[in-house]
């Protein structure tokens, strides 16, 4: 979500619990986050399919689904599990943790008095704690975290063949691009990967650098759209999108009209 727009929706704990009722419905008709109206302009090919790594309560897939309505979505995340999901044919969830590493992973599902925030879960709880604290404005008294074991896997031991990858794990987005870099490589998929500080994105540049990937400024404000603009860094952006100077055999821009 753009942080204007998210910032004053987080000032008040009960409006924020509101509009995270009503965000996946919404999500079937607007785009409530930067980046995916890029997926407009993307005609995928052969049986490539799209990857939600951390759907939490399943907006991003409702977002991919109207964008992209023949797609076949790949869904992960070792807390919370869609309520729709097993309803449509094109959507294969994964109850597990991607990362740079197979095995166990513990993570820390928090709450603010009795509010369940598992969109904010992560294997560090000083982190958890810290970012509730800078989001709600609350006190670290009010705040409890539940430890939850899970499954995690890399992403290349998958064989999956992605054009689209939406990663969005709570500060863990560096991991799950290490456990994907073979992936990566081979089918090249566009990457909106979620980063919330400069230097989660100079780490992410630098790998995305080897990688052979630019980030894309989107969306773009001109009538003409441009696919080369290169972006940076914006505290005004949760968003970014990383596309590969190779053509990709996966996906390819339609005509721009």
């Amino acid at each position: 979500m753009i942080k204007s727009i998210d910032s004053i929706i987080r000032s008040n704990l009960w409006i924020y619990d509101q509009a995270r009722k009503q965000a996946v419905f919404l999500c079937r008709y607007f785009l409530l986050e930067e980046g995916f109206s890029f997926l407009r302009h993307i005609e995928a090919h052969q049986e490539s399919v799209s990857l939600d790594i951390g759907s939490n309560d399943g907006t991003s897939i409702e977002m991919i689904r109207r964008l992209q309505p023949h797609a076949h979505i790949h869904a992960f995340d070792p807390i919370t599990s869609p309520k729709f999901s097993s309803k449509y044919r094109n959507v294969t969830f994964h109850n597990v943790a991607a990362s740079n590493i197979e095995g166990k992973l513990t993570l820390f599902v928090p709450k603010i008095r009795n509010l369940n925030l598992s969109q904010y879960s992560s294997n560090d709880p000083r982190k958890v704690v810290s970012q509730l604290i800078g989001d709600f404005n609350v006190e670290p008294s009010e705040i409890s975290c539940t430890k939850v074991e899970s499954n995690s896997i890399r992403l290349d031991s998958m064989n999956l063949n992605p054009y689209f990858m939406k990663i969005d794990v709570e500060g863990q987005e560096e991991f799950v691009v290490r456990g994907s870099l073979d992936t990566i490589r081979v089918h090249k998929p566009i990457l909106l990967i979620e980063l919330q500080s400069f230097e989660a994105y100079r780490s992410m540049e630098a790998i995305m650098r080897e990688l052979g990937y630019f980030n894309l400024s989107w969306p773009q404000q001109s009538r003409t759209k441009d696919f080369i603009n290169m972006g940076t860094y914006s505290r005004k952006m949760n968003n970014y999108l990383w596309l590969p100077y190779e053509t990709s055999k996966n996906w390819s821009l339609r005509e721009v009209r």
